[in-house]
């Protein structure tokens, strides 16, 4: 981020970003890589070297934090990137998320996606220790009923009275702080073992079917049973063989999302890639199904819509159908010509400016012919170049020969310069309609 820093610090940057005074030259250096590190954008994987690229964007970069944000975009993955001086960084494009009101505040996401999916305690503390603010957001302030499921308890449940809920998440608790809280005391998780590692994340599951789908632990747990199923990637040899049983799982993730994310949001278009990826394994007689299931609700529509949005060129090569109600993509570069094509013969260009010495009214239509400024000049030049005379300019101002004739338009002192001119005096009142308004 060295390179960042400098550039905060020579384009004067550095001033709108930090609110307080600035210290000395010394700090200031220091506060340049800070600011660099702290509005910088990291890519979700990280280089084969374990390294994590880092980029600042210009205008980007100064976008504020909504955690149910109403724009983003998702930064290119690294893993095929040896380091983080190898990987090139491509261009960051953000989109709308969410229909933006007129005079709404364009805001994008600064969590995870673990992070995003969280109670507004736990966002509140990576917000306060990343970048030092609280947020104020609408779902931070309870906007979002659906959050209560991040800690809430299944449907089938709830209306079950005999059952201790407080008593049931107790214990969940426990086993999950067992299998992931190193500093709790019964802390045991499976050590290189990796059907140690399925048996007891897929116990979890079984045991504490009370949780919601979209529980904290639940996510937790259902993650990292897709990672260790999907341990050498969906197209590995264990991946292709585990496709089954991470296919519903992928879907339950897909839920989750569908219903507290975003509709757009580029959270889905790495979850919808992986599950097309996973079905190329399963046996055709369950891909109907799995795909009816995922089609419930319009998960599968909105998510299939991310992934066309956020990343184009996986979505064609997974072979995955067009999206619908989708704006086609912004064109990189300079806008296409959409006028005439210049050629020679295919413009009037009328003369702009009056011969000296000559006594001419504005430009009229009298008798019905066709006429504008520097009309017969254009005409002599066009056959000396020999070229066919253009009639196509439409009448600059269109006057019924009764109102003005040619005596009177003579006798006018005013004589418009050019063309340009001739089009100001169209629309205004005529000296009758100034007298009476007085």
């Amino acid at each position: 981020l060295r390179i960042g820093a400098d550039w905060l610090r020579s384009s004067g940057l550095i001033q709108e970003l930090r609110q307080s005074k600035l210290g000395p030259a010394e700090d200031l250096d220091a506060e340049a890589a800070a600011l660099a590190g702290e509005y910088s954008f990291r890519t979700p994987t990280p280089c084969q070297d374990g390294s994590y690229p880092a980029m600042l964007f210009r205008t980007i970069s100064r976008l504020n934090h909504s955690c149910f944000p109403n724009a983003g975009g998702e930064v290119a993955d690294a893993s095929h990137a040896a380091s983080a001086s190898s990987y090139r960084a491509p261009v960051l494009s953000i989109y709308a998320l969410e229909e933006i009101r007129q005079d709404e505040e364009v805001c994008i996401c600064y969590l995870g996606e673990a992070e995003q999916l969280s109670p507004a305690a736990t966002r509140q503390a990576a917000l306060q220790a990343g970048w030092g603010f609280s947020c104020r957001c609408g779902r931070c302030r309870g906007d979002r009923p659906l959050d209560r499921r991040l800690e809430g308890v299944d449907r089938e449940y709830a209306l079950n009275l005999s059952l201790d809920r407080r008593e049931a998440l107790a214990a969940a608790s426990l086993e999950y702080r067992a299998l992931f809280d190193p500093s709790f005391e019964g802390y045991s998780p499976p050590c290189n073992n990796f059907e140690e590692t399925i048996q007891r994340l897929h116990k979890f599951r079984e045991d504490h079917k009370i949780l919601d789908k979209a529980h904290i632990m639940a996510q937790r747990v259902r993650r990292e049973l897709i990672a260790a199923l999907l341990i050498d990637g969906p197209d590995g040899e264990l991946g292709s063989r585990c496709a089954g049983p991470a296919a519903p799982l992928l879907i339950e993730d897909m839920q989750v999302q569908h219903e507290l994310l975003p509709s757009l949001s580029p959270c889905k278009a790495s979850s919808f890639g992986k599950f097309l990826q996973v079905l190329r394994h399963v046996p055709e007689t369950e891909v109907r199904w799995l795909l009816g299931e995922a089609k419930e609700d319009g998960c599968e529509l909105l998510h299939r819509g991310s992934l066309w949005l956020h990343d184009p060129t996986l979505a064609r090569r997974l072979g995955a159908a067009e999206a619908r109600n989708l704006p086609p993509r912004p064109a990189v570069g300079a806008p296409l010509r959409t006028g005439p094509v210049a050629a020679p013969g295919r413009a009037c260009a009328p003369g702009l400016c009056w011969a000296r010495g000559e006594r001419r009214g504005p430009p009229t239509c009298w008798g019905g012919r066709r006429c504008w400024p520097g009309r017969e000049q254009q005409a002599r030049r066009m056959e000396r170049l020999g070229l066919a005379p253009c009639d196509d300019m439409p009448p600059l101002v269109a006057r019924a020969a009764a109102v003005v004739s040619p005596a009177a338009a003579l006798e006018s002192e005013q004589q418009p310069l050019g063309l340009w001119e001739a089009y100001a005096e169209f629309g205004k009142p005529s000296r009758q309609a100034t007298k009476i308004r007085g």
